[in-house]
Protein backbone atom coordinates (compact mmCIF):
# COMPACT_ATOMS: atom_id res chain seq x y z
CA UNK A 1 0.00 0.00 0.00
CA UNK A 2 1.42 3.41 -1.23
CA UNK A 3 1.50 6.30 1.33
CA UNK A 4 -0.97 7.91 -1.03
CA UNK A 5 -3.93 5.74 -0.51
CA UNK A 6 -2.62 4.96 3.14
CA UNK A 7 -3.95 8.77 3.36
CA UNK A 8 -6.98 8.02 1.48
CA UNK A 9 -8.03 5.52 4.03
CA UNK A 10 -7.17 7.17 7.10
CA UNK A 11 -9.41 10.53 6.16
CA UNK A 12 -12.85 9.78 7.79
CA UNK A 13 -15.83 9.99 5.42
CA UNK A 14 -17.97 13.00 5.49
CA UNK A 15 -22.28 13.27 5.95
CA UNK A 16 -24.14 14.63 3.45
CA UNK A 17 -27.55 15.21 2.70
CA UNK A 18 -28.99 13.62 -0.01
CA UNK A 19 -32.41 14.74 -0.63
CA UNK A 20 -35.87 13.22 1.33
CA UNK A 21 -34.68 12.32 4.32
CA UNK A 22 -31.89 10.44 2.87
CA UNK A 23 -27.90 10.98 4.56
CA UNK A 24 -24.89 9.65 2.80
CA UNK A 25 -21.53 8.63 3.85
CA UNK A 26 -18.75 10.39 1.25
CA UNK A 27 -15.73 8.97 1.40
CA UNK A 28 -14.00 12.37 -0.78
CA UNK A 29 -10.88 11.15 0.11
CA UNK A 30 -11.19 8.14 -1.73
CA UNK A 31 -12.89 9.15 -4.81
CA UNK A 32 -9.81 11.72 -5.52
CA UNK A 33 -7.48 9.52 -5.10
CA UNK A 34 -8.83 6.85 -7.61
CA UNK A 35 -9.95 9.77 -9.96
CA UNK A 36 -6.37 11.20 -9.85
CA UNK A 37 -5.21 7.67 -10.60
CA UNK A 38 -7.24 7.76 -13.84
CA UNK A 39 -6.44 10.98 -15.03
CA UNK A 40 -2.47 9.92 -14.56
CA UNK A 41 -3.18 6.64 -16.88
CA UNK A 42 -4.72 9.08 -19.02
CA UNK A 43 -1.78 11.05 -19.48
CA UNK A 44 0.74 8.13 -19.50
CA UNK A 45 -1.52 6.69 -22.73
CA UNK A 46 -1.04 9.86 -24.68
CA UNK A 47 2.94 9.41 -24.06
CA UNK A 48 2.34 6.95 -26.72
CA UNK A 49 1.71 8.69 -29.99
CA UNK A 50 3.72 11.18 -28.20
CA UNK A 51 6.84 9.21 -28.57
CA UNK A 52 5.80 7.76 -32.12
CA UNK A 53 5.56 11.56 -33.63
CA UNK A 54 8.83 12.25 -31.85
CA UNK A 55 10.71 9.78 -33.51
CA UNK A 56 8.86 10.32 -36.39
CA UNK A 57 7.02 7.20 -36.80
CA UNK A 58 3.72 8.41 -36.82
CA UNK A 59 2.26 6.97 -40.38
CA UNK A 60 2.44 3.92 -38.40
CA UNK A 61 0.33 5.28 -35.35
CA UNK A 62 -2.87 3.25 -35.27
CA UNK A 63 -5.20 2.44 -32.57
CA UNK A 64 -3.93 -1.72 -33.32
CA UNK A 65 -0.25 -0.65 -32.86
CA UNK A 66 -0.89 1.76 -29.43
CA UNK A 67 -2.63 -1.29 -28.26
CA UNK A 68 -0.28 -3.95 -29.43
CA UNK A 69 2.63 -1.67 -27.63
CA UNK A 70 0.72 -1.74 -24.21
CA UNK A 71 0.92 -5.91 -24.67
CA UNK A 72 4.42 -6.33 -26.18
CA UNK A 73 6.03 -2.64 -25.87
CA UNK A 74 8.66 -1.64 -28.53
CA UNK A 75 8.60 -5.25 -29.93
CA UNK A 76 5.04 -4.30 -31.13
CA UNK A 77 7.11 -1.28 -33.10
CA UNK A 78 9.48 -3.68 -34.68
CA UNK A 79 6.61 -5.43 -36.03
CA UNK A 80 4.61 -3.10 -37.56
CA UNK A 81 7.88 -1.30 -39.36
CA UNK A 82 8.50 -4.38 -40.59
CA UNK A 83 4.70 -5.48 -41.89
CA UNK A 84 4.62 -2.68 -43.61
CA UNK A 85 7.66 -2.78 -45.49
CA UNK A 86 6.92 -5.81 -46.73
CA UNK A 87 3.41 -5.03 -47.95
CA UNK A 88 5.09 -2.32 -49.60
CA UNK A 89 7.87 -4.41 -50.96
CA UNK A 90 5.29 -6.82 -52.43
CA UNK A 91 5.03 -5.50 -56.04
CA UNK A 92 8.74 -4.56 -56.49
CA UNK A 93 9.53 -7.08 -57.80
CA UNK A 94 11.69 -8.50 -55.81
CA UNK A 95 13.05 -11.90 -54.38
CA UNK A 96 10.98 -12.67 -51.18
CA UNK A 97 14.75 -12.94 -49.60
CA UNK A 98 15.74 -9.84 -50.89
CA UNK A 99 12.39 -8.16 -49.50
CA UNK A 100 12.69 -9.82 -46.26
CA UNK A 101 16.52 -8.60 -45.69
CA UNK A 102 15.23 -5.03 -46.54
CA UNK A 103 12.44 -5.26 -44.58
CA UNK A 104 14.81 -6.32 -41.34
CA UNK A 105 17.27 -3.05 -42.47
CA UNK A 106 14.22 -1.07 -41.72
CA UNK A 107 13.70 -2.14 -38.62
CA UNK A 108 17.24 -1.94 -37.52
CA UNK A 109 17.09 1.63 -38.54
CA UNK A 110 14.40 2.50 -36.13
CA UNK A 111 15.84 4.95 -33.60
CA UNK A 112 17.13 2.92 -30.54
CA UNK A 113 15.96 5.43 -28.40
CA UNK A 114 12.66 4.90 -28.77
CA UNK A 115 12.88 1.27 -26.95
CA UNK A 116 13.92 2.69 -23.36
CA UNK A 117 10.91 5.94 -23.25
CA UNK A 118 8.49 3.47 -25.21
CA UNK A 119 8.91 0.92 -22.15
CA UNK A 120 9.26 3.27 -18.95
CA UNK A 121 5.60 4.40 -20.86
CA UNK A 122 4.18 0.94 -20.61
CA UNK A 123 5.77 0.29 -17.11
CA UNK A 124 4.11 3.37 -15.83
CA UNK A 125 0.40 2.68 -17.52
CA UNK A 126 0.82 -1.09 -15.66
CA UNK A 127 1.99 0.13 -12.85
CA UNK A 128 -1.09 2.72 -12.09
CA UNK A 129 -3.38 0.49 -13.41
CA UNK A 130 -2.51 -2.14 -10.75
CA UNK A 131 -3.18 0.91 -7.93
CA UNK A 132 -6.53 1.10 -9.04
CA UNK A 133 -9.54 -0.33 -6.56
CA UNK A 134 -10.99 -2.54 -9.50
CA UNK A 135 -7.99 -2.90 -12.32
CA UNK A 136 -8.83 -1.47 -16.01
CA UNK A 137 -8.59 -4.24 -18.52
CA UNK A 138 -6.48 -3.20 -21.36
CA UNK A 139 -9.07 -4.15 -24.21
CA UNK A 140 -11.76 -2.18 -22.50
CA UNK A 141 -9.69 1.25 -22.95
CA UNK A 142 -11.25 3.63 -25.49
CA UNK A 143 -9.53 4.96 -28.34
CA UNK A 144 -10.46 8.96 -28.97
CA UNK A 145 -8.77 11.57 -30.31
CA UNK A 146 -5.80 8.98 -31.79
CA UNK A 147 -5.01 8.50 -28.22
CA UNK A 148 -6.27 5.16 -26.03
CA UNK A 149 -7.91 6.54 -22.26
CA UNK A 150 -9.66 4.78 -19.65
CA UNK A 151 -13.44 4.89 -20.53
CA UNK A 152 -15.56 7.99 -18.50
CA UNK A 153 -17.80 4.74 -16.97
CA UNK A 154 -15.29 3.80 -15.06
CA UNK A 155 -14.66 7.06 -14.07
CA UNK A 156 -18.40 7.66 -13.25
CA UNK A 157 -18.55 4.83 -11.46
CA UNK A 158 -15.91 5.58 -8.50
CA UNK A 159 -17.81 8.09 -7.17
CA UNK A 160 -21.04 5.80 -5.96
CA UNK A 161 -18.54 2.85 -4.77
CA UNK A 162 -17.07 5.28 -1.98
CA UNK A 163 -20.51 6.70 -1.35
CA UNK A 164 -22.47 4.95 0.79
CA UNK A 165 -26.58 5.54 2.30
CA UNK A 166 -27.03 5.82 6.09
CA UNK A 167 -29.99 3.72 7.19
CA UNK A 168 -31.95 4.88 10.19
CA UNK A 169 -31.10 2.19 12.24
CA UNK A 170 -27.64 3.09 12.17
CA UNK A 171 -28.15 6.53 12.86
CA UNK A 172 -30.15 5.20 16.07
CA UNK A 173 -26.89 3.07 16.77
CA UNK A 174 -24.53 6.23 16.91
CA UNK A 175 -26.96 7.78 19.43
CA UNK A 176 -26.58 4.28 21.61
CA UNK A 177 -22.49 4.63 21.18
CA UNK A 178 -23.42 8.25 22.51
CA UNK A 179 -24.88 7.34 25.50
CA UNK A 180 -23.12 4.09 26.69
CA UNK A 181 -19.92 6.83 26.72
CA UNK A 182 -21.97 9.07 28.34
CA UNK A 183 -22.86 6.49 31.09
CA UNK A 184 -19.64 5.25 30.94
CA UNK A 185 -17.75 8.20 31.88
CA UNK A 186 -20.25 8.82 34.48
CA UNK A 187 -19.68 6.15 36.11
CA UNK A 188 -15.80 6.27 35.91
CA UNK A 189 -15.95 9.91 37.67
CA UNK A 190 -18.11 8.39 40.63
CA UNK A 191 -16.36 4.81 40.96
CA UNK A 192 -12.61 5.38 39.53
CA UNK A 193 -11.12 2.47 41.05
CA UNK A 194 -13.61 0.14 39.33
CA UNK A 195 -11.97 -1.81 36.31
CA UNK A 196 -14.04 -1.00 33.06
CA UNK A 197 -12.01 -1.69 30.05
CA UNK A 198 -10.11 -4.55 29.21
CA UNK A 199 -6.73 -4.94 29.64
CA UNK A 200 -3.76 -6.87 28.44
CA UNK A 201 -1.00 -8.74 31.28
CA UNK A 202 1.47 -11.20 30.77
CA UNK A 203 1.95 -13.89 33.43
CA UNK A 204 5.23 -15.26 34.83
CA UNK A 205 5.14 -17.98 32.17
CA UNK A 206 5.51 -15.87 29.41
CA UNK A 207 1.81 -15.83 28.26
CA UNK A 208 -0.27 -13.19 27.38
CA UNK A 209 -4.18 -12.87 29.25
CA UNK A 210 -7.51 -10.64 28.74
CA UNK A 211 -8.37 -9.56 31.83
CA UNK A 212 -12.03 -8.29 30.68
CA UNK A 213 -13.89 -5.45 32.48
CA UNK A 214 -17.29 -5.19 33.91
CA UNK A 215 -18.88 -3.33 30.62
CA UNK A 216 -16.94 -6.63 28.63
CA UNK A 217 -18.80 -8.94 30.62
CA UNK A 218 -21.68 -7.74 30.50
CA UNK A 219 -22.02 -7.10 26.81
CA UNK A 220 -20.76 -10.49 26.02
CA UNK A 221 -23.84 -11.51 27.81
CA UNK A 222 -22.28 -12.68 31.15
CA UNK A 223 -25.03 -12.63 34.00
CA UNK A 224 -24.87 -11.36 37.64
CA UNK A 225 -27.44 -10.35 40.38
CA UNK A 226 -27.54 -7.12 41.93
CA UNK A 227 -26.28 -7.61 44.77
CA UNK A 228 -22.86 -8.87 42.87
CA UNK A 229 -22.87 -5.84 41.01
CA UNK A 230 -23.38 -3.67 43.94
CA UNK A 231 -21.20 -5.62 45.94
CA UNK A 232 -18.43 -4.82 42.86
CA UNK A 233 -19.24 -1.07 43.22
CA UNK A 234 -18.20 -1.45 47.21
CA UNK A 235 -14.28 -3.14 45.99
CA UNK A 236 -15.94 -6.75 46.42
CA UNK A 237 -14.38 -8.72 43.65
CA UNK A 238 -16.07 -10.46 41.06
CA UNK A 239 -15.99 -14.89 41.44
CA UNK A 240 -16.79 -15.17 37.78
Amino acid sequence: MNNALFEALQTPATLEDAGRGKLVLVRKSMIDHFTGIVDSIDTALAQIPQLLAKYKLQEFDTEPLQRSILQDGFAAVEAAVESRTLRNLEKSGLFPKLQKELAARNVECIPQGLRPELEAACREIQGLISELDIPVDLGALWFRSGKLRVPPKYREDIAPRYTVEVSTKQRKAVEKFRKAAEAIAELKAEYPNLRYSDYHYQSPDGRTYINSGIISRLANGDKYTDAELLGLLQGIELTH
